[in-house]
This record gives structure tokens, C-alpha cells and sequence, in this order.
């Protein structure tokens, strides 16, 4: 069967697993586990898909990304010591994955009805990418700001590992606000964010912005591990400060924070002593090891 009419996510297991369709892809690369992703849904409009469907299969070094062939991409080989940051997202059915190295980004979308098989598939290598054999010395150093929401402690539960623990965490929720003239004026929301510092070897940014604007239905969690931090800050401006934390790849996050008592100074200092860092960004001590 042609597999660009499966509409589920499937476990891949065992070579048997593979499509057929995509035997030919394989060309002897081995792999312990994958998933496959359907391509986009068409309709009478859009008969041509708007992605294709994928491999994304997992060996000891990292995973190998397979389009469809009818589709013409070539086959991505994306090494895990090379991935500096990892991101999920979804927003009602649209999913996505972004993996990101110091040269460029790579993002696959899917739809993300009965996703479960996606999700374990994604923890398992996520464990992989943050593997540390030393991770130091890491202590619970508090919780910053008011109490998440319901739908940041939903995202923040499944973001984290069955036995991963939040060490430090620091929480700006929506926030309304009001624009236009008189009679014109409209309630909009400004995204919340929650920030936190793991057991599991990383840094998770959650969020709710999604194209530009706070999305009701969004999750977004984008992780950094604890290896590449390099500090954190805070720039406070009339109406909001930005929390920013820096890794040494030269990715920084900039975290717009418009919620009074936020907490974010007192997450920043907290952020840096845990580390080890210093005011004027000295080390003294450092978390974890080298990642594989």
C-alpha cells in the first residue's frame, strides 16, 4: 500500500516496519527505533500536500530524517552532539519538531491527532541528546512568580520526563490588554511563559505564542541543555522587562515579561549562582558534564 495515504503516526520498530515504498531509502543504514509521520492531509483544494510524509528513525549517533521519495528531498543524517536546541509545538492539530545546530534549523510538521507514538519517540531521544555522565552538583533553588495556570502546569507535566524535577522555575502568565480607540478598542493577550531549570540536564522555555500572537490552543516548549548556559539577565524597560539567558552556541533567549511580580530578577540570580556564575559572568563551578 502506498504509504502516503496512512493517516496516523506508526511506530517503527524493525526493518519489517518500513513501508514499502520506502525500502529503497533505507540503503543500509540501521536504526534501533523511529516513527512515521503521514504527510499533510489534501482535500479537493489542496491536492498537493503541503509536507510529505517521513521517516525519523534513531541509531547510536543520531537520527536520520527520510522524505517520502515521491517527494525528491534528500535524506538529512543530524548527529545529536550537534543539536544545540530541540522545540514542540502544537496548536490545535498542527504539530511540529524544530531541531536547531550552530549552522541552521530543521523543522518538520505533521498533524498531530493521536501523536502518542510521536511523543514517546521524541522523550527517548531528547534523553539522548541531554545524556551528561556527571551532572554535578543540582539543587531545588525555588519557584519564581505567581503559581502556572492550569494550562502551563499541563505543559510544563508533559514536557518533563516520568522522573525528571523542576529545580527552578520562573512564571509570567497572559496578560490582557486593551487596543484601538473609544468605541474601537478590542481586548487582546500578550503570551505567558514559564521558564525552568531541570534535573534532566536542560533548560525548558514554555510558551503560547504562536504566529506572532497569544494562541489559546498553543503549547510551545523549546529546550537548551544546562552544558551550553553561559548566564542569565534581566533589561527592564517602562512597561516590561525582557529575561535573557545566553548559551555559548550564540543563541540567546529573549523572553518578553509584561506580568507584574514576575519573579524574573529573582530567577536570574538564582539561575546564575546554580550555575556557578558570577556577576560579571565568571565561573566558579559548572553544571554537568560534556554531552556526548
Amino acid at each position: 500500500m502506498n504509504s502516503r495515504a496512512y493517516v496516523f503516526i506508526l511506530p517503527m520498530n524493525a526493518p519489517g516496519d518500513i513501508p514499502d515504498d520506502f525500502g529503497a531509502s533505507l540503503d543500509g543504514r540501521t536504526f534501533e527505533r523511529g516513527v512515521f509521520l503521514p504527510q499533510a492531509d489534501t482535500d479537493w483544494y489542496t491536492q498537493t500536500p503541503e509536507y510529505p510524509a517521513r521517516l525519523l528513525l534513531l541509531n547510536d549517533r543520531g537520527l536520520y530524517i527520510i522524505a517520502h521519495p515521491s517527494s525528491g528531498q534528500d535524506i538529512v543524517e543530524l548527529n545529536l552532539a550537534d543539536i544545540v536546541q530541540f522545540e514542540t509545538g502544537s496548536s490545535l492539530l498542527s504539530g511540529w519538531i524544530q531541531f536547531s545546530t550552530q549552522v541552521s534549523k530543521l523543522k518538520l510538521r505533521y498533524n498531530s491527532r493521536a501523536s502518542d507514538r510521536l511523543e514517546e519517540f521524541i522523550a527517548v531521544v531528547r534523553r539522548r541528546w541531554l545524556y551528561s555522565p556527571a551532572t554535578g552538583r543540582l539543587a531545588e533553588t525555588g519557584r519564581f512568580g505567581p503559581k502556572p495556570d492550569i494550562k502551563f502546569r499541563n505543559l510544563l507535566l508533559g514536557a518533563l520526563d516520568r522522573d525528571e524535577l523542576v529545580l527552578a522555575q520562573c512564571f509570567s502568565a497572559p496578560l490582557r490588554f486593551q487596543s484601538g480607540l473609544m468605541l474601537l478598542r478590542k481586548n487582546k493577550w500578550l503570551p505567558g511563559h514559564l521558564v525552568a531549570l531541570t534535573s534532566g540536564n536542560r533548560l525548558i522555555w514554555l510558551n503560547d505564542e504562536y504566529r506572532g500572537h497569544q494562541e489559546r490552543y498553543a503549547g510551545i516548549t523549546i529546550s537548551a541543555p544546562t552544558s551550553l548556559f553561559r548566564g542569565c539577565s534581566v533589561e527592564t524597560t517602562p512597561d516590561h522587562s525582557n529575561l535573557i539567558i545566553d548559551f555559548a552556541d550564540g543563541e540567546a533567549w529573549r523572553i518578553g515579561i509584561y506580568a507584574p511580580e514576575s519573579g524574573c530578577e529573582e530567577f536570574s540570580r538564582a539561575l546564575n549562582a546554580s550555575a556557578g556564575k558570577t556577576k560579571n559572568g565568571a565561573e566558579t563551578a559548572f553544571w554537568g558534564g560534556s554531552r556526548r
